[in-house]
């Protein structure tokens, strides 16, 4: 204020208090009317709640509303229920759809291991069976090999032991001659 007082005095206009004035005096009836219907819509509040307080209060105390307000809210919370159930449901689905194929997964390597497992265990018996029957032949080979080693021993012995008795017949037969015997008819076996 004192400084548009000086203004005022040294003849310099004061256009930006003149174009304030200007504008508040522009924008005055649009806020008059503002702060009136500000007023108007408080005391519409007002009425409204009371009429909401009357309203509940009849709706409370009559019973067949109080039976549907009930009723309805035991459908809502069905209602509720029954999302609630169905989402779990799916959940569950999905949980063992997921368990499922990871179970399947695993029969399917389970099976895999399996049949490695048993092509193993035939080879393994392949290479038995086949290191019995070698160790079968090596025997049978053996006791071959001894029977021949016998049967040539007893081969020589034989003939030894006929030369060995035909020498020994001989020798009788000349202690016999030696002796005065007469030969063959002398008792002594013939050679």
């Amino acid at each position: 204020q004192v400084v548009k007082q000086r203004l005022a005095k040294a003849g310099v206009e004061d256009k930006a208090g003149a174009f304030a004035a200007a504008k508040h005096e522009a924008w005055e009836p649009a806020a008059s009317r503002l702060r009136e219907n500000l007023g108007e819509q408080a005391a519409l509040l007002r009425r409204i709640m009371t009429e909401n307080d009357a309203f509940k209060g009849a709706l409370a105390s009559d019973a067949s509303v109080t039976r549907r307000q009930a009723a309805i809210q035991e459908v809502r919370a069905g209602v509720d229920k029954y999302e609630e159930i169905t989402s779990d449901l799916k959940q569950g689905a999905r949980f063992y759809s997921d368990l499922t194929a990871h179970v399947q997964q695993l029969v399917d390597t389970v099976e895999g291991h399996v049949e490695a497992r048993r092509i193993e265990r035939e080879e393994l018996l392949e290479d038995l069976r086949g290191f019995e029957e070698a160790r079968a032949r090596e025997t049978a080979d053996r006791e071959l090999a001894e029977k021949m080693m016998a049967a040539s021993t007893d081969g020589r012995t034989s003939a030894e032991a006929e030369r060995l008795k035909q020498l020994q017949a001989d020798e009788a037969l000349a202690r016999r001659l030696a002796a005065g015997g007469d030969g063959p008819s002398g008792g002594a076996p013939a050679p």
